[in-house]
């Protein structure tokens, strides 16, 4: 069933666990979704373009997780796509692997921030409405290891689409732009990326809240196959490197904040030079002690003659050489290979093994999704520049043939420069949960651009839930609960409003630019004008806008979603929507 005109998505009806929240004061029960909605639909799915490896893996992995009396048609068809995928990515990989790898990257990339529902995808179409930007479209984000060579013959797989989205009736094709995230989460299989709670959605509390820790943060249990809310499975993790029974120990809710791989580095760093000094000290006094221990034996031990006149002095010797090798010991302690190696070596010490096991999980995790961000990034970088070199080389052919001898008035051309690497272009970037990465795109791009979308929370729930009751259901492979979707909703919201306000006043002046979906909505240009003067970019302004102002005529007709009172937001999650919003944003940072 697909949603009312009037946006009206969720129904007021409330079951399950979602409904012990409800106020008892006669108002209307929680949200309430329909998981089996869609179930025997095979398209807007965006697993579609996993390859085999991967997906295997997340078979091996998941297996007890997955519901199969429900979803085994979309496991086979997914299995018959990988196969597919996987013969012609082999053309990508033999072609072009080279050179995407070794493809520079712009270094100021233009992220766009916000939670979703909260007007991002409409300024990132208008963005991409730039031809100066290189972004990722549908196609790339959902065939992210072929589509250099399957890319020609798109149109053969426009049954995987629909005519619009479902959560919004916004137009939908291929050359659209979309999320990068989407790509991360079909690179690694659903094995890093929080995306893959649209495939398991049980398995985004599972690991977290079975111990009782906050979001992304303390102990985790393992054996993420037991139990989680509406039956049949449990968490998921890195499941490449964690193997089967590593899905609790690492959930999905630690892959939408990357800040803890940066914390924890940095305070291992911090401690390794105290740690390493205390150790060095302790093993010091402990050398001093053994030494004197072997002096007093010795000096008790009958000696010949001619060494009893010098045991006083070699037992002197002996009790100043080992102060003074311990002490030259430390020598390198201030050194970075060696305060490092010592922080290596201190840290299983201060661990339990379970915490050992976590942090080694955790750690492999972002490696793997910043490999396969990065990957993503060059191979879209390098499509734009190719894309631009075959342009400009066939401009050139046409100037030659226009020179060509026999054509009346023709001038030669002037003579060849020296061909010089083009270079790449400003990526823009848009995933919302993004939001929660600040400090690590200010890290990995210093230089950075980023704009900030924002909406009142609880428009922002209301929407979401909405997407969550049309969209959703399409990609999943375990059926859900009232209770675990609005959790999910609930913790996305305010994980990532919370890491995104603790972090941006680290954003350098001129870098960040805050707007409201209301002031975006009612003059897409004035707001676009804001951001452009914002970044120094208002030489451009002019021939852009007019790119901006066509694509904002042809939604004259748009009609969004409009919410009726009947669509119910539960008190206790009205306080904790307004309790993370980010207060008074400015306008420009």
């Amino acid at each position: 069933m697909m949603p009312a005109e009037d946006g009206q998505g969720a129904r007021p009806r409330g079951h399950g666990a979602s409904a012990r929240g409800a106020p008892a004061r006669g108002e209307l029960p929680p949200y309430s979704y329909e998981p089996l909605k869609h179930r025997w639909e095979l398209k807007l799915n965006f697993m579609s373009g996993v390859t085999l490896g991967p997906w295997l893996s997340f078979l091996w992995t998941h297996w007890r997780d997955i519901d199969w009396g429900l979803f085994w048609h979309r496991v086979a068809f997914l299995t018959c796509m990988s196969v597919v995928n996987t013969l012609l990515s082999a053309f990508d990989w033999l072609l072009h692997s080279r050179a995407v790898a070794a493809q520079p990257l712009h270094p100021e990339p233009l992220f766009i921030l916000g939670h979703p529902r909260s007007g991002t995808t409409h300024l990132h179409n208008l963005l991409s409405r730039d031809p100066a930007f290189a972004f990722a479209n549908t196609f790339h984000a959902g065939f992210p290891s072929s589509f250099l060579a399957l890319e020609p013959a798109r149109g053969l797989l426009a049954g995987l689409l629909a005519p619009t989205r479902p959560m919004d009736r916004m137009a939908l094709s291929w050359e659209l732009p979309a999320e990068d995230e989407i790509a991360v989460n079909v690179l690694s299989g659903c094995r890093v990326s929080p995306y893959a709670a649209l495939v398991l959605p049980r398995a985004w509390r599972a690991a977290g809240v079975a111990a009782g820790g906050a979001p992304g943060g303390g102990e985790a249990v393992e054996g993420g196959s037991r139990g989680a809310a509406g039956g049949g499975g449990g968490g998921a993790g890195a499941a490449g490197s964690s193997g089967r029974a590593g899905g609790g120990v690492v959930g999905l809710r630690d892959f939408l904040d990357w800040e803890w791989e940066w914390e924890e580095e940095v305070e291992s760093e911090e401690g390794a030079a105290a740690e390493h000094q205390a150790q060095g000290e302790e093993e010091k006094q402990q050398q001093e002690q053994a030494t004197r221990r072997e002096a007093q034996r010795q000096r008790q031990r009958p000696l010949p003659a001619q060494q009893r006149s010098g045991g006083a002095a070699a037992a002197a010797g002996q009790d100043a050489g080992g102060g003074a090798g311990t002490g030259t010991g430390m020598g390198a302690e201030g050194h970075p290979v060696a305060a490092a190696a010592a922080a290596a070596a201190a840290a299983p010490s201060r661990q339990s093994p379970h915490q050992r096991r976590r942090a080694a999980l955790r750690a492999a995790a972002f490696e793997e999704w910043l490999a396969s961000f990065m990957w993503f990034m060059k191979k879209i970088t390098y499509r734009h520049v190719r894309l631009q070199q075959q342009r400009t080389a066939a401009a050139t052919a046409a100037a030659a043939a226009a020179t060509a001898p026999g054509c009346s008035g023709a001038q030669p051309p002037p003579p060849a420069a020296a061909a010089q690497p083009p270079q790449p272009p400003m990526l823009l970037i848009k995933s919302p949960v993004h939001t929660a990465r600040l400090g690590t795109w200010l890290r990995l791009f210093p230089r950075a651009r980023f704009v900030y979308v924002h909406r009142h929370p609880l428009e922002v729930f209301q929407s979401a839930a909405h997407m969550a009751n049309t969209y959703y259901p399409y990609t999943y492979l375990q059926a859900p609960d009232d209770a675990t979707t609005n959790d999910f909703i609930m913790d996305q919201y305010e994980l990532m409003y919370s890491s995104y306000a603790s972090r941006r006043a680290a954003v350098p002046p001129g870098r960040l630019v805050e707007l409201g979906f209301g002031e975006l909505e009612a003059d897409p240009l004035a707001a676009l004008g804001r951001v452009y003067e914002a970044f120094g970019w208002s030489d451009r302004w002019p021939a852009v806008a007019p790119l901006f102002g066509d694509y904002s005529a042809s939604l004259a007709d748009f009609k969004k979603n409009q919410f009726t009172s009947t669509v119910y937001v539960a008190a206790g999650h009205t306080a904790r929507l307004l309790a993370t919003h980010v207060p008074n944003p400015p306008t420009a940072g």
